[in-house]
């Protein structure tokens, strides 16, 4: 696969664990991420029998305690970094196969997103129609929640307190009938969630926000996220298990110039980037 068509993937796995969108703003400075995705053949492994079975549940209380130990070989990871300031975010991520990742800006007053592969020279460019389309065509491809698994019905359970990078973070155990997910969120963290509010229109349509995202938005960031699913056909066959874990926060001034899109490079539309059915 050319490496300017891995974006459109490595965009929908990224919606995967994108942070909910709030009701305020109140946050500037940059937030440093990291998802590990274990692959269907490792959730067996650290799973054994359970893996086999639908108890979501227990498969996720298999696998979380392992995954730092896991072999390299059935883990995914990315790393992002997030840059806010007022209704702009940029979003730096790296990729294989292309030299110096990419990164991406989204900008409140504009229903354009931009994509920048500095080693390409090459900005793409996704309307808000492209953006819903290339959901369409992804959401099957990578196990992306439909409106229907958006609003099913789930459960919350409180998990407690306890200490998680640095912070007495408050966990959250949600269940739908398609996931199981534990968050431990800083409600110290409140601020950064706000300053999503003026991105929520573009996130949304690559990552609209479930039910239970939208009861428990308020409590505060996700420092770290864990949860189980379904896994996409494109990565085989069985669940897959996704921590996020936010490893920097730094609160204060980001430059303009971090969120100016090079005007010497090549344009291209996301249409021309998107697999062909």
């Amino acid at each position: 696969m050319k490496a300017s068509r891995l974006i459109p993937v490595v965009l929908a796995l990224t919606a995967l664990t994108a942070p909910a969108a709030a009701s305020a703003q109140g946050f500037e400075g940059v937030i440093k991420q990291q998802t590990t995705m274990v692959l269907p053949q490792g959730v067996a492994a650290l799973a054994g029998a359970d893996a086999a079975g639908t108890d979501l549940l227990k498969i996720l209380q298999a696998v979380a305690p392992k995954i730092d130990g896991a072999d390299p070989s059935v883990l995914q990871k990315q790393e992002m970094t997030m840059s806010l300031k007022g209704k702009k975010l940029r979003l730096d991520m790296a990729a294989a196969g292309m030299p110096g990742g990419f990164f991406t800006i989204m900008d409140a007053a504009s229903d354009v997103t931009y994509t920048v592969m500095p080693a390409m020279k090459q900005v793409i460019t996704t309307s808000a129609a492209e953006m819903a389309e290339m959901r369409k065509q992804m959401g099957a491809r990578m196990g992306l929640p439909d409106s229907a698994a958006l609003a099913a019905p789930y459960t919350i359970t409180e998990l407690g307190t306890r200490g998680i990078h640095g912070a007495q973070a408050h966990g959250y155990r949600v269940v739908t009938p398609t996931m199981v997910s534990e968050l431990w969120v800083d409600p110290a963290l409140t601020a950064i969630m706000a300053a999503f509010q003026g991105l929520q229109q573009q996130m949304s349509r690559m990552s609209p926000e479930g039910a239970w995202q939208t009861a428990l938005r308020e409590k505060g960031f996700p420092i770290q996220t864990t949860g189980v699913m379904k896994a996409p056909a494109m990565l085989g066959e069985g669940w897959m298990v996704t921590r996020a874990d936010v490893t920097s926060v730094q609160k204060g001034p980001v430059a303009d110039s971090v969120f100016v899109v090079p005007a010497d490079y090549t344009q291209r539309k996301m249409s021309d980037m998107m697999p062909r059915q």
